[in-house]
């Protein structure tokens, strides 16, 4: 789930509007999800927060009568992780025609780690960006704070695709088999490939 909300044009007001009605919906089926709010204009992960359905709708009910827009999206409770550290993925694409589509991708991508904290998605822990946001700048800052704490970094901030697979486990931390590891990067490479084809 994915909603522009924000400034009042018809786009984004329509998507206000299906935002609020999806939030009082799961409220009437006692259903509690969190959300990540992007907005629009900023970068380097200034912006982007871990929000609960309640704060989500206040924060848009806020800013539709502002000038500002940004993205709201269903955020993933159960994300797969690198021994526990959030991570997410970099692929290059290059698309040469629409018509007809040509899209060309590199098979190598690298992650992006929150290597300072290990994942927990209790909402005690929505504001620690150094779990949540795997931003580089984000991570930077976190990397020198874990520093001066006496902390040490699992990871890097970044890791290549090929040499991850082998650092993935499962649900009950065990480790997956080498036998799993091309499948893994292969079907990973798929599913983004899909994605890109789609967007």
């Amino acid at each position: 789930w994915s909603f522009l909300v924000g400034s009042n044009n018809d786009n984004t007001t329509d998507e206000t509007s299906l935002f609020e009605r999806r939030i009082h919906d799961m409220e009437n089926d006692n259903v509690d999800i969190s959300w990540i709010w992007k907005e629009l204009s900023s970068w380097s992960g200034d912006g982007v927060n871990v929000l609960s359905s309640e704060d989500a709708l206040k924060r848009v009910q806020s800013i539709a009568a502002t000038k500002k827009k940004a993205v709201v999206q269903k955020y993933i409770h159960n994300p797969l992780t690198l021994d526990g550290y959030k991570f997410d993925t970099r692929w290059w694409a290059l698309i040469t025609s629409i018509t007809p589509l040509r899209v060309y991708m590199l098979p190598d991508a690298y992650l992006r780690v929150a290597s300072t904290s290990k994942y927990d998605s209790s909402p005690e822990y929505f504001s620690n960006k150094c779990m949540h946001i795997t931003n580089g700048k984000v991570q930077s800052e976190c990397k020198d704070s874990s520093n001066r704490l006496g902390h040490k970094r699992k990871y890097p901030s970044s890791i290549r695709s090929h040499h991850f697979p082998r650092m993935l486990s499962d649900s009950f931390g065990r480790r997956i088999s080498s036998d799993n590891e091309y499948f893994l990067v292969g079907k990973l490479f798929k599913k983004t490939q899909d994605a890109i084809l789609k967007s």
